[in-house]
């Protein structure tokens, strides 16, 4: 009997190879034994996203012109050579480098993974589907996330060079892996695709949002109520502190997070038939918003845990929610233009806002915890959506 893996499980084991970083728990000591301070370190994730930006729409053109598979793969190969210059690299400039080369794969990947996964389904009416299969995506690097910063922590406990270097082998193998998985992916646009001028592409994408009042609507609410993934990532480890928390259990704490997360993301479409579309993507939004501004004034370790567990697992539920309504609105000729505009547009809200909650931050965390959560819950309330 021939055993035959979709196209979407092929997407999602990809997906899990290419998380497999396990330099991740230690890699800010990676960075300072290497010659890069503090500021040099967070200004390397500023470099990610304006290299993302740049080329989100022109690489949502060529995957929508050249071909999806195509877009994914060299997405790929160009995120599995960051390690690689990670070996070598001994300055500021070599890693930024790396960060740009990674943000461009970043780019190529946005918006081809999810317009092919959508027309994977959209042939045998399965729309509904795409929830689902989001989630299985979106779990995936999730337990790949769970998984690495173990194994890293373990295996460089002593946090010594040699040790680096092992970790980042290992994450060029998973992620050479990811690569190698990528080349077997079969494309679904059709073989006769009508060849249009990107710049058409471009102008139809931006059109299309905002002629459709539904889908620059959750589009809207997909931004400005997004979670801030960024900052608590770094924003927790001070939080912790501040509220008693061993340092020796921040991983622990961190893969309960990130497990949470990997269940509700891997099934958000049954917790839409329990409480229905409109309540789920509304609870989806505003809980974070809460959650941020109650740690803005809880310091016990038992609930500044708890909080952050709950936070970090109710973002899970998003995405595959989000990219399905998106999904239904956009046409397949040009998915992941638009899809890349929208990314495009929401990188650039978070790279302004990123400058802004670490200005904050530096005055009191707290202070930062506050301000994204009564951004988010007024969002969360404006921008209420209907079920699509």
């Amino acid at each position: 009997m021939k055993f035959h893996i979709t196209e979407i499980t092929k997407l999602s084991l990809i997906n899990f190879f290419m998380h497999l970083f396990f330099l991740s728990p230690i890699i800010v000591f990676f960075f300072q034994q290497r010659g890069l301070d503090y500021f040099q370190i967070l200004f390397l994730e500023s470099v990610l996203v304006v290299f993302v930006v740049l080329f989100e729409i022109p690489t949502g053109i060529f995957a929508d012109t050249i071909g999806r598979k195509k877009s994914i793969v060299v997405g790929t190969l160009l995120i599995a050579l960051e390690p690689v210059v990670f070996l070598f690299a001994d300055n500021f400039f070599w890693f930024a480098f790396a960060f740009a080369m990674s943000g461009i794969g970043i780019a190529f990947h946005s918006g081809s993974i999810e317009a092919l996964m959508y027309d994977n389904l959209h042939p045998r009416n399965k729309e509904e589907e795409m929830k689902k299969s989001m989630g299985s995506y979106g779990s995936a690097s999730l337990i790949a996330m769970i998984i690495a910063p173990i194994i890293g922590s373990f295996l460089a406990k002593d946090l010594l060079m040699p040790q680096f270097i092992l970790l980042i082998l290992l994450t060029l193998g998973a992620m050479l892996t990811g690569f190698v998985t990528s080349l077997f992916i079969k494309d679904s646009q059709p073989k006769k695709v009508e060849k249009e001028n990107p710049i058409v592409f471009f102008k139809c994408g931006v059109r299309l949002i905002g002629s459709n009042k539904s889908l620059l609507r959750i589009v809207l609410l997909s931004t400005f109520a997004s979670p801030f993934l960024f900052a608590i990532m770094y924003l927790y480890q001070p939080y912790f502190k501040n509220s008693g928390v061993s340092t020796a259990i921040f991983g622990i704490v961190f893969a309960f997070s990130l497990l949470l997360a990997a269940l509700l993301q891997r099934y958000a479409y049954k917790v839409e038939k329990k409480f229905g579309g409109r309540l789920t993507i509304f609870l989806s939004t505003i809980l974070p918003g809460i959650f941020y501004v109650t740690m803005a004034f809880t310091f016990h370790p038992i609930w500044a845990i708890l909080l952050f567990v709950l936070l970090r697992g109710t973002i899970g539920l998003q995405e595959p929610l989000f990219s399905a309504y998106k999904n239904v609105y956009i046409p397949s000729k040009n998915r992941a233009t638009v899809l890349s505009l929208i990314s495009m547009l929401t990188s650039l809200y978070l790279a302004g806002m990123m400058l802004i909650i670490g200005k904050v931050a530096d005055i009191n965390v707290s202070y930062s915890f506050l301000f994204m959560g009564t951004i988010i819950i007024i969002a969360s309330i404006l921008l209420n959506i209907k079920y699509p």
